[in-house]
């Protein structure tokens, strides 16, 4: 026996298993925390940017809805009329030509410049050789929707029956400029607010 103990006293030892070597510590702790970053931006892009997303599509999409339907559905179910009479009358089914006046940026009344809204603007003329005189007092026809658009409210912008009374304002505005009633209708074909 006496052998036997000295072979095993003079065999090697089997290894202990000590710490970890440094890198592999920091490759874990790193492998870790990307784990942790991929799946907190996963659920920040997913619970929070999407929804945000979505819900500011739906109101761009709605606001634009409101401003055709709340105010061309109802002419057309008057006969093309407007409760006024002055606008849309007598000659409004023979109307074929339409203006664009571009896109109009403006700071709403009240929001401090932290919100805008933003439109396009088209409007339909009595007489399509008006177009000519319309094209040339463009300047003063989009500064005159623009002081209209930057004097109302968030609430007033937001609600049909404002938007129906701005949009007559706008369009008496613009005939009193034009010297005549040049302008028949006027048409948001944008309209969003941010």
């Amino acid at each position: 026996m006496s052998e036997e103990k000295k072979a095993a006293e003079a065999a090697p030892e089997p290894a202990k298993k000590g710490p970890l070597p440094p890198i592999v510590v920091k490759i874990a702790i790193l492998a870790g925390i990307l784990v942790v970053v991929g799946v907190a931006a996963v659920f920040v892009v997913t619970e929070v940017v999407a929804p945000k997303l979505k819900a500011a599509g739906t109101a761009e999409v709605t606001e634009g809805g409101n401003a055709e339907a709340g105010g061309h559905e109802a002419k057309k179910e008057e006969g093309g009329k407007n409760e006024k009479g002055g606008h849309g009358g007598e000659g409004s089914e023979g109307v074929q030509g339409i203006v664009d006046l571009g896109d109009l940026v403006v700071n709403p009344a009240g929001t401090g410049g932290r919100r805008y809204l933003k439109v396009q603007v088209q409007v339909e003329l009595g007489d399509p050789s008006a177009s000519g005189l319309v094209e040339s007092r463009t300047p003063k026809l989009r500064d005159r929707i623009i002081r209209e658009l930057t004097s109302r409210t968030l609430a007033e912008l937001t609600d049909p029956v404002a938007k129906d009374e701005m949009k007559e304002t706008i369009i008496d505005e613009m005939n009193r400029i034009l010297g005549s009633e040049v302008i028949g209708d006027m048409y948001f074909t944008e309209y969003v607010i941010q």
